[in-house]
């Protein structure tokens, strides 16, 4: 046997004595899915309520705006308009940090299990 037919034979040996069993990693995979979707629906559910609560923001204004005898009456609604839109923004601050971690956490147990899963 030459050199390098042995090395070669001892990477198969060595390749052989792992196990890597498929079943576990597709489960993990499935229960990822399955959270990824669950996350996606969540989401839509929060960024759909946040749309409705614009338009009625801006629906609101409208109105008093429309109402409005005066100009300091007008500046008065516009000015609540704005401290409501910042209430607004900044809840939608919040809650983008709260998603994103949650995103690197769903992708840091991936790749924890992955590893993890692949070696042993």
């Amino acid at each position: 046997m030459t050199q390098s037919q042995s090395g070669e034979h001892a990477k198969k040996d060595k390749y052989k004595n792992w196990s890597i069993h498929p079943a576990p990693m597709i489960d993990a995979m499935i229960d990822l899915q399955k959270q990824v979707l669950e996350y996606a629906a969540e989401l839509n559910q929060v960024w759909t309520t946040r749309a409705q609560s614009e338009s009625k923001l801006a629906t609101d204004l409208a109105g008093k705006l429309a109402s409005a005898r005066s100009i300091p009456e007008a500046a008065s609604a516009w000015q609540e308009c704005m401290q409501q839109q910042m209430q607004l923004n900044a809840e939608d601050a919040r809650q983008l940090l709260d998603q994103n971690r949650r995103i690197m956490q769903v992708g840091a147990e991936l790749f924890s299990n992955g590893g993890a899963s692949l070696t042993t």
